[in-house]
């Protein structure tokens, strides 16, 4: 959970880790009892067309909530929006002011059954896949009462928002639990942010005495870009918001009573109106539009589409099989035009027979009167007055229309439908890279170090790091943070040495460094690329400046090659020269700038000595000792300033482990995380996550996950170990059998296997394996 000490850096830091965080007393008890009371006595009368479907519907009830339907409910809002830490956080990983796009509750009741594992948006329409496609979203799931395991609290399983695969049910049935914990109590007014993309479900209701379980949920995603946006909601969501609440953000919902009241409401729904002092949402139309040419859950069915907007008969034009989204609003808007026409020539006809009837009565009671001099009189002004109605009339009717089309054309909107940039594919018209289209496509694993360009954009917030939360980014990135503090003070060969130390280590552990090329495949990068990539990691994360001017480079390189404005001479001339001649100029004497152009890893020339010409072995702990150089490296590689909150994508032990061990414990700690040989040690310091700091016997300190340690049980007799620093084996590990402990000391008796022979040795040269 979110502690109340997070800063909104950590509570993002929670959330990319985890992809899910729980935030405490988002409402008042006595809120929370107020909407509960009245979503219960809403559920009474709920109709079949205000109902919404959920998974293992029977014994379960949900519809869509109005910001102002009762009065609960926009005090509800007004605590969630003006929660501090919460709001922080919100708007640090979606952006300013985040879109509204889901409002509803859900209510579980005795016998509901459990859900599948799922997430709320699918594989296929995922943006941690495809994050200039679609937009990231994240569900608020607020409980309005105390709620037991028994009673169905959601079942979460962190950490599989990063899952590429449609099903990671085996995964979430090992490491999944419930939000009630081991407390077996998610209380009143607590909330989960959930990205849409993690695994979860509704648990059964089981309990028979126990009341209906009802969670509050809203949904939130970064804002329509207000040029060049290229991305539509993810795909698989239900995305459960009444019609009228589309094109709100957070800033409305803190004033819901004020701002999201009819007609506003409507207006801001269809896209038509807003305050000034207003930001758009995703509004009805595009959103409805985008889900409709995508078949998106519930719009596989066209006419099925027409039917749930309610668009009568006599203005709708029905799919059939070979229509096309063209023909569709072709026709569609051919129908309405003459609808219109018949409208008009139906009123003209109606006041031209008012006038003629008018008209003859006239002249009947003239001629009775004999008053044929006013007759005439009388018939001229009235067909003048009745040619000046009908001018004014459509001077109004075509004014409005011109000035509508006018102020339609102009709009951003417009122009973009205009030049083709409006939700166009971003990758259309970019110059392709063809060596590396030429290369073989590698299956990524988790294991491997991704590169890529297509997260440099300010507009994704938080998802600009998604991959420094891959687990083989994050285990690279441990051992360049360890690094990067002595890198620029090493002269260039031992520069070198270090780059292709660290990469070999990484390539020998079955992992690849991969780039992904023009036709978003992962293909494998060269060792000179790998390195290169390396080189440039340890000296950004040493000169934190230089790093965030990178960072700026990468994002306006990023927008050049994918934005909008990506076919200007601008984009694909002049603005690249003039980003790399600011490298030049920046990274003038060590090192240059590495950039992404074209998707092609371009790096400027590295002042690293005979940088291509060995490879070294990896930094194992048997290896210490064979250069005093690399030793002295290996002493910050591994160091306790590796940053504690990127380091566990599962921390789902977190509990059992806070309770289980403390500072001062003594453990078996695995070795860098990744290798199989635990060595002894204590726990010198334990952070937020279940990590900690970890120093073995022979004084070196590692940071390591809860995952990666065991509480440490005493060596017995007859145990089959590794162990070192034995006479003719030098600093190599050997496997031996442990014959006698030695009382009150700390040094064992064993028997080499290989050689029977038989040594004392103490616990600093021992460690485990599994």
């Amino acid at each position: 959970y979110i502690g109340d000490d997070f800063t909104s850096e950590e509570c993002v830091e929670h959330m990319m880790v985890h992809g899910m965080s729980l935030y405490k007393n988002l409402i008042k008890p006595e809120t929370a009892k107020s909407l509960r009371d009245w979503v219960i006595e809403k559920n009474k009368n709920l109709k079949d067309k205000d109902a919404i479907g959920v998974i293992e519907n029977e014994n379960r009830w949900s519809f869509g909530i109005g910001a102002n339907d009762h009065p609960t409910v926009a005090t509800a809002l007004n605590e969630i929006t003006t929660h501090e830490k919460f709001r922080s956080a919100l708007e640090t990983i979606a952006g300013d002011n985040p879109a509204l796009i889901e409002m509803t509750a859900i209510t579980a009741g005795y016998g509901a059954a459990d859900q599948f594992w799922h997430p709320d948006v699918v594989s296929m329409g995922s943006p941690a896949k495809f994050v200039r496609n679609f937009v990231p979203s994240y569900a608020l799931f607020l409980t309005l009462q105390d709620t037991t395991s028994e009673m169905g609290a959601t079942e979460v399983c962190p950490g599989t928002y990063m899952c590429g695969n449609e099903d990671a049910s085996d995964t979430c049935e090992n490491f999944g639990f419930q939000v009630s914990g081991k407390n077996n109590l998610w209380k009143t007014g607590d909330a989960i942010l959930m990205n849409q993309q993690s695994f979860h479900r509704g648990a059964a209701h089981v309990d028979p005495h126990a009341p209906n379980r009802v969670v509050f949920i809203i949904t939130f995603s970064p804002r329509p870009m207000v040029r060049g946006e290229t991305r539509a909601l993810g795909q698989g969501g239900s995305y459960s918001l009444r019609w009228d609440m589309w094109g709100h953000t957070l800033k409305d919902l803190e004033n819901a009573p004020s701002v999201m009241v009819q007609p506003w409401t409507t207006l801001r729904a269809l896209g038509l109106y807003k305050p000034k002092n207003a930001d758009w949402g995703w509004d009805l139309i595009t959103q409805h539009s985008s889900r409709c040419i995508n078949e998106n859950t519930g719009y596989e069915n066209h006419n099925d589409f027409l039917d749930m907007i309610r668009i009568p008969s006599f203005l709708r034009v029905d799919f059939t099989e070979r229509m096309s989204y063209t023909d569709f609003f072709e026709s569609s808007i051919i129908k309405w035009f003459g609808l219109a026409i018949r409208i008009n020539v139906a009123v003209i006809v109606f006041y031209g027979t008012l006038f003629g009837i008018f008209g003859i009565l006239t002249v009947i009671l003239s001629i009775r009167s004999q008053h044929y001099s006013s007759l005439a009189k009388g018939t001229f002004y009235g067909i003048i007055s009745t040619v000046l109605r009908l001018t004014v009339l459509y001077s109004i009717i075509a004014a409005s229309a011109y000035y509508a089309k006018y102020k339609i054309s102009e709009s951003v909107w417009a122009k973009e439908i205009k030049n083709g940039t409006y939700y166009t594919s971003p990758f259309v018209g970019i110059h392709k890279d063809e060596t590396l289209l030429k290369r073989k496509p590698v299956v990524v694993t988790k294991d491997d170090v991704l590169v890529t360009d297509r997260f440099n954009a300010k507009v994704l917030h938080s998802l600009t790091d998604t991959l420094d939360y891959h687990p083989g980014n994050m285990k690279l990135g441990a051992v360049v943070k360890g690094a990067a503090s002595m890198f620029k003070y090493l002269n260039s060969e031992d520069k070198s040495r270090l780059v292709k130390r660290i990469t070999n280590d990484v390539l020998l552990e079955d992992t690849r460094f991969s780039v992904m090329n023009d036709d978003a495949t992962w293909v494998a990068m060269t060792l000179t690329e790998s390195e290169e990539y390396v080189s440039k990691e340890l000296y950004l994360q040493g000169n934190p400046l230089i790093s965030s001017l990178n960072k700026e480079a990468e994002f306006l390189l990023s927008f050049y090659r994918y934005g909008n404005l990506k076919s200007s001479i601008m984009a694909r001339k002049f603005g690249p020269e003039i980003i790399h001649s600011l490298s030049d100029k920046i990274f003038s004497g060590q090192a240059k700038l590495t950039l992404m152009s074209n998707n092609k890893v371009v790096t400027k020339v590295w002042a690293l000595k005979d940088f291509n010409l060995f490879r070294i072995g990896t930094l194992r702990r048997k290896e210490r000792g064979i250069n005093t150089t690399i030793n002295s490296l290996s002493k910050g590689l591994l160091s306790t300033n590796h940053d504690r909150n990127k380091l566990s994508l599962l921390s789902i032990s977190t509990p059992d482990f806070e309770k289980s061990l403390e500072e001062g414990d003594e453990v078996e700690g695995q070795y860098n995380m990744i290798h199989n040989e635990w060595y002894k040690g204590k726990i010198i310091k334990i952070y937020q996550g279940a990590q900690m700091d970890v120093e073995y016997l022979d004084g070196e300190i590692d940071f390591l996950g809860a995952s990666n340690v065991v509480r440490f049980q005493p060596y017995q007799p007859g145990e089959i170990l590794e162990v070192t620093g034995l006479k003719n084996y030098g600093n190599r590990f050997v496997k031996a059998e442990v014959l006698y402990i030695i009382p009150e000391g700390k040094d064992l008796v064993v028997r080499i296997l290989d050689d029977r022979s038989t040594h004392v040795v103490g616990e600093a040269g021992v460690r485990r394996f599994y």
